[in-house]
């Protein structure tokens, strides 16, 4: 089974850059190495460029190939693959699972991770499930689950990595504190 591990600084920047652009989607490329077990994901960067719409994001070509050369000169850093945020839209919830056009991008040797966000309906400690290949929970007034696919050759076709992110395990969004903070 292969594992997709989080350090804090790419789960934030993956949450941020979803959260900023809701209700439309984002994209960005998820800096880090691939290793025996998997994916280390080090960094989310959000592309500022990006056409986003209520269902699809894309980016320019000549701001792919920038941010790439960029990247392809540091060390020790690579780009692994992408992650995209799939948002409510009315009451047509946001979702994990691929589409179309998301499989046709998937590449072997990378990782794509969806992120659905939706109003948030109650809140919910972030913590993993379905065997460790979903991440999910609430944050402000949001509710996102997280899911890493990853190209299975054997298979050929994508599946579900296991996600590892100690970091947001048990985080809940403490507006409560905050509120009674602004009270004093």
């Amino acid at each position: 089974m292969i594992e997709v591990y989080f350090s804090e600084n790419a789960f934030w920047g993956m949450l941020v850059s979803t959260i900023e652009s809701y209700k439309k989607e984002t994209l960005g490329l998820l800096l880090g190495y691939k290793n025996e077990t998997g994916f280390v994901v080090q960094h989310a960067i959000g592309y500022k460029t990006s056409a986003s719409k209520y269902r699809g994001v894309s980016v320019t070509q000549r701001a792919h190939k920038k941010i790439e050369k960029f990247f392809n000169k540091l060390p020790h850093m690579d780009i692994i693959g992408d992650f995209h945020s799939h948002p409510q839209w009315g009451n047509i919830k946001g979702n994990v699972l691929l589409s179309t056009t998301d499989i046709l991008e998937i590449y072997p040797d990378n990782v794509y991770v969806i992120l659905q966000i939706n109003d948030k309906a109650k809140r919910k400690y972030w913590d993993y499930h379905q065997g460790g290949k979903v991440l999910s929970g609430t944050i402000d007034d949001y509710f996102i689950k997280v899911v890493a696919w990853v190209w299975n050759n054997q298979l050929n076709r994508p599946e579900k990595a296991r996600i590892r992110c100690p970091y947001a395990l048990g985080f809940v969004w403490m507006e409560e504190v905050f509120r009674k903070d602004e009270v004093a």
